[in-house]
């Protein structure tokens, strides 16, 4: 699907029912180095993955961050990334 959408931004969650995101940032991420990648999630990243792979995401939100401070977060990142 992103060969074909070729989207600039991925929200990706960590519990997904196919594909974690955290198997998606091991196995897919360095193909696109291009994407801007943000993980959304409840779970304590510390306790669910190694740093090897998080370390190919560009941002991490917890899904209870404030909405205004998650739309500033997310902007911000996007700046950066580009």
């Amino acid at each position: 699907v992103l060969d074909a959408t070729k989207p600039d931004l991925l929200l990706l969650d960590i519990n997904m029912p196919k594909l974690t995101g955290i198997e998606f940032l091991r196995n897919y991420a360095q193909n696109y180095t291009d994407l801007c990648i943000i993980i959304l999630t409840s779970a304590t990243l510390t306790k669910v993955v190694g740093q090897n792979a998080l370390e190919k995401a560009h941002c991490f939100l917890r899904k209870d961050t404030p909405i205004e401070e998650m739309i500033d977060l997310i902007e911000q990142t996007w700046n950066n990334f580009n």
